[in-house]
């Protein structure tokens, strides 16, 4: 049997149909997208940005296009925004099943110490911020 698509949802059940999915970043590009993508296969996707009203209208045009999508206010550089998502996240759903962390942050200046004189262009600094250790017990 063939896939039939309606409305750019398909009409067969997935199996990841009623997961749960935090995506970070998800009010425009990418994060968007993949949020887009993620809600066509049924999952219920949480839009985390760091700005509230941001996220408010990708949920929205989300849920115009048929996709169950909870606005999140995130900012990932945050330990009180991390905490209050993993409490908003059990207390909603009880789990989360997929994360997928695409916020990037400016670490000029965000590090002390780290600036564009103190490290190099050439060096591969990467930073990465722990959020899953925010849904540990």
């Amino acid at each position: 049997m063939r896939n039939r698509i309606s409305h750019g949802m398909s009409t067969h059940s997935s199996p990841q149909q009623g997961k749960i999915a935090l995506v970070t970043g998800a009010n425009k590009g990418i994060g968007l997208e993949t949020a887009r993508q993620l809600g066509r296969l049924g999952i219920t996707v949480v839009v985390g940005a760091r700005d509230h009203a941001k996220a408010e209208a990708a949920a929205a045009t989300l849920k115009r296009e048929g996709i169950d999508a909870v606005p999140l206010n995130l900012d990932v550089t945050s330990t009180a925004d991390i905490q209050a998502a993993a409490a908003f996240l059990e207390s909603h759903y009880g789990r989360l099943d997929i994360l997928v962390n695409n916020a990037g942050i400016n670490a000029e200046n965000t590090f002390t110490g780290n600036n564009s004189q103190t490290v190099p262009r050439r060096s591969c600094a990467r930073r990465s911020i722990r959020i899953s250790s925010a849904w540990s017990s």
